[in-house]
């Protein structure tokens, strides 16, 4: 099957917008930067910073990858791509948006990875958000089949999550308030209807800013067991009424020490050699 060309995209709503009309039906001139180490930054020189500073095994491994891509795009250019070549003395390219790149062309390989690897182009869109490398990038690649695909991929992940509240709302309506309960740390029995507690995890999975996050928050307490559950929500309680306090950086009931953390405490809580104390607590919530 033949690959689909690359696409050089410029970010719609640059945070600057001074930048972005610098870009606006404009072309630049880009040339190789020199990095730290004095060196041309090719994008296909496997003792790159990038690649000599990650952990030994990884640089190993990424040393091998790139050298073999160094050496196959030199036998197919005819060119020598090391950073002491000639070759870059000359080399520029020039930039636009919608600009588009044959993957199976040698130069645009090059090019493609020469952008990159100078931060004139972020790897992604998402990058130039989650990279701090690309925070100033205003161009970024564009495959539409990877995009295709991670939006199949999150519609898949709301489909699951929403198919899976529905299903609890159904047949499982304790365990949905026990799970509103466990995620937003408030007596559900108490404080809401079957209907409240289904539309407050359909608003959470349903939140667009960290909808990721809220699912699979969602999708893994859903998994968890009713006594893995109920354990946080005791925890939860206890806390509330101050019979478990933060006291000298440790979470402790008295004299006896849970951890750290709540979720120190939530792993001593759950371990079978300390359900006496778990008891204890539960009963001292219910006097």
């Amino acid at each position: 099957m033949k690959e689909e060309s690359i696409a050089i995209r410029q970010i719609a709503n640059p945070d600057n917008p001074n930048v972005g009309a610098k870009y606006v039906n404009t072309k630049e001139y880009l040339t190789p930067r020199v990095g730290r180490d004095g060196k041309v930054i090719t994008g296909v020189d496997e003792n790159s910073l990038d690649i000599i500073n990650l952990p030994a095994d990884e640089m190993k491994e990424k040393q091998k990858e790139m050298k073999k891509k160094r050496e196959s795009l030199e036998k197919l250019l005819g060119k020598d791509l090391s950073p002491s070549s000639s070759f870059w003395y000359d080399f520029y390219v020039v930039l636009e948006d919608e600009m588009t790149l044959d993957p199976t062309n040698p130069m645009d390989q090059l090019i493609e990875m020469f952008l990159v690897a100078n931060g004139y182009v972020a790897p992604s869109e998402d990058d130039i958000t989650n990279d701090d490398r690309y925070h100033g990038a205003v161009f970024y690649v564009y495959r539409e089949q990877q995009v295709v695909a991670k939006k199949a991929k999150n519609n898949q992940e709301i489909d699951a999550a929403t198919a899976k509240l529905f299903s609890m709302y159904e047949q499982n309506p304790q365990k949905l308030k026990m799970v509103v309960s466990y995620i937003f740390g408030l007596d559900a029995d108490i404080e809401l209807s079957v209907e409240s507690a289904y539309e407050k995890l359909r608003d959470f999975i349903s939140h667009e800013e960290d909808q990721k996050k809220n699912i699979q928050t969602f999708l893994s307490v859903s998994k968890k067991s009713p006594e893995e559950i109920m354990i946080k929500i005791t925890l939860d309680k206890a806390i509330k009424k101050k019979l478990v306090k933060a006291v000298g950086g440790k979470i402790k009931r008295g004299e006896e020490i849970y951890g750290s953390s709540r979720e120190e405490a939530l792993m001593f809580l759950s371990l079978a050699e300390n359900s006496g104390e778990l008891a204890h607590l539960r009963k001292e919530l219910e006097d």
